[in-house]
């Protein structure tokens, strides 16, 4: 009979310790990513807009995403409200972003899941680093792109002086 109690015991506890593993944000932790290129910098686009941006939130098997397409959009919304996509959160379908399984190295959502046309992230565990896989097909046959972002804090996007003194002094 103890051996019962401790083979349930154990099983609970493995259980109970491979359920936390999608990500649970707090409704102000907001997650801005960047785009970026093979060599770790932001793509530009060839144009002085910067780079595209894709800022996230969740709530453990749901999440929410905005989808900007150049970071002056991103510090235009900032600028005008810096709790901006804090309080639009409270009016989103989280519903569109759905977890699906972790890994010991990476998280996966899907966004659109049951649509022909949707995408799945893999986000390391630590988070810094975003990989999106475009597919055209139901059963994910049919890649059609991948696409990397890098995690930036949300001061990235803060307008005015740089927040970065040098340490020169200037008389």
């Amino acid at each position: 009979m103890k051996a019962k109690r401790l083979l349930f015991l154990v099983m609970a506890i493995c259980l109970a310790s491979g359920v936390k593993a999608q990500f649970y944000d707090s409704a102000d932790d907001i997650c801005f990513y960047i785009l970026e290129n093979d060599n770790g910098y932001y793509k530009s686009h060839g144009h002085n807009h910067g780079s595209e941006v894709l800022i996230l939130n969740f709530d453990g098997i749901n999440g929410v995403w905005w989808y900007e397409n150049y970071i002056t959009d991103v510090k235009k919304k900032l600028g005008q409200n810096s709790n901006f996509y804090v309080e639009d959160a409270e009016t989103r379908d989280y519903s569109l972003v759905k977890y699906i399984s972790s890994t010991s190295t990476e998280v996966t959502y899907e966004w659109a899941p049951g649509s022909k046309n949707h995408m799945i992230w893999k986000f390391s565990k630590d988070r810094n680093m975003l990989t999106e896989y475009h597919y055209l097909s139901f059963d994910f046959s049919n890649l059609t792109g991948v696409i990397k972002y890098k995690r930036v804090d949300k001061s990235f996007f803060k307008l005015g002086r740089s927040r970065n003194p040098s340490g020169t002094m200037y008389e």
